[in-house]
């Protein structure tokens, strides 16, 4: 096994590999199709996160998704050796190690790193240990998959890619500068704000990232100090209790497609000066 691979082994002892992602359910759609009882069209997604390994989406399914017996609430890391409940299906998982970091600089990875400017997303589930409290574990299940498979959908219809699931929500982006693309994204996005019983935040910018991989969504990895300003402007939306947050350069481009207004000028963590930041 390769490091960027990893392989479901189903109950007959067939073994499915996994190099970018893997969609399971009873659809003819996915990846993984599977017919047993308990299984929905478009049931779950694993999802290869480059060095951050392998994570497991819930797509808000009626029976849900189990790792290890216990239900899967939000996206899930995955280890070698866990045990996956699909309906009446299990599935167990193993995955490759991590190759040498020198390794890794030696070789053809070095040739793929690349710097180009970038629209990046962040989403983020807001106060979710409230709502892990006021909701048993199937019904916050149910509701975090359901939202992941709208947003996801909402992504993929406007040429988006999510390149990371995180613990309250995703990090996503476009490959190209396609502003209308992003407002209509963003529109689409809001009216999922304004019609869900699950809030979350959005926060967007546009800058040079950092980029390293063979290339495909799955195995990319993103680094970079605008990354970095992603996250902590995302905050500010936070604490200025904003749902929508653009950067100035993200606002800058998206004038002519998107209304924004200014919220004022802010510090962040770890860079100097201030920025303003749009609603």
């Amino acid at each position: 096994m390769s490091s960027s691979q990893a392989f479901l082994t189903l109950d007959n002892g067939t073994e499915v590999s996994i190099r970018d992602a893997c969609s399971i359910g009873r659809s003819s759609e996915n990846h993984l199709i599977l017919s047993g009882e308990g299984i929905s069209r478009r049931h779950a997604l694993i999802h290869n996160q480059g060095n951050d390994g392998y994570w497991i989406v819930d797509l808000g399914s009626s029976n849900g998704t189990q790792v290890n017996n216990r239900p899967v609430a939000r996206p899930l890391k995955l280890a070698t050796g866990d045990l996956i409940r699909i309906g009446t299906d299990f599935l167990r998982f193993s995955a490759a190690g991590s190759e040498s970091v020198v390794d890794s600089l030696a070789g053809p990875t070095l040739l793929e790193v690349r710097v180009s400017p970038q629209w990046v997303i962040v989403a983020d589930i807001a106060d979710f240990t409230p709502l892990s409290q006021r909701l048993n574990s199937a019904d916050l299940a149910h509701t975090v998959g359901s939202w992941i498979a709208e947003t996801r959908a909402v992504m993929q219809r406007h040429d988006g890619v999510i390149h990371k699931y995180l613990g309250d929500g995703w990090l996503g982006g476009w490959p190209v500068d396609q502003p209308a693309q992003v407002a209509e994204t963003l529109t689409a996005l809001r009216e999922i704000q304004d019609g869900s019983e699950l809030s979350f935040r959005l926060a967007i910018h546009f800058g040079k990232i950092t980029t390293s991989g063979a290339g495909t969504a799955g195995e990319q990895e993103m680094i970079g100090p605008e990354l970095n300003f992603l996250f902590r402007m995302e905050k500010i939306g936070a604490i200025a209790g904003v749902a929508c947050l653009l950067s100035a350069t993200a606002h800058e481009k998206l004038v002519c497609h998107y209304s924004a207004k200014s919220i004022g000028h802010f510090s962040l963590k770890g860079f100097e000066g201030e920025y303003e930041f749009f609603s």
